[in-house]
């Protein structure tokens, strides 16, 4: 199994990961005027937000913070759990299913994953090809 899944899974909202202040920057003057850049000791943090009626979601990590690749994977699903959260409440949805949820997340973390690399310029080891 591919690590999106056995399908793949369309996130119902727009995800933006920003690992500098510059690029914090480029997105604030396109969407929100209130996002700022990690408060001190954070390691990541989430912005959530409706711009024209679509869900917003702005992933802040900071890249000097994660010396090892596990703490980054940890911060990151940490964050895709915020971002969950958020898609259920903007659907309405008051039960979704255990594997809905764990998909959902599962594809927020591996898209968060390869934003990271690209912007990083970086391979983690650990994930393979598509």
């Amino acid at each position: 199994m591919t690590a999106g899944g056995p399908f793949f899974v369309s996130l119902p909202f727009s995800l933006y990961l920003c690992t500098s202040r510059r690029r914090l920057v480029t997105l604030e003057s396109r969407y929100y005027a209130g996002m700022n850049w990690l408060a001190a000791g954070s390691d990541a943090e989430t912005w959530i937000f409706k711009d024209r009626g679509v869900l917003i979601c702005v992933v802040n990590v900071d890249p000097r913070s994660h010396v090892e690749p596990l703490g980054l994977v940890t911060v990151l699903a940490h964050e895709a759990q915020h971002i969950w959260q958020a898609c259920i409440e903007q659907m309405n949805e008051r039960e979704a299913g255990s594997e809905f949820e764990a998909y959902t997340v599962q594809a927020v973390v591996d898209r968060l994953l390869r934003l990271y690399e690209n912007q990083q310029r970086v391979k983690l080891a650990w994930m393979k090809e598509k």
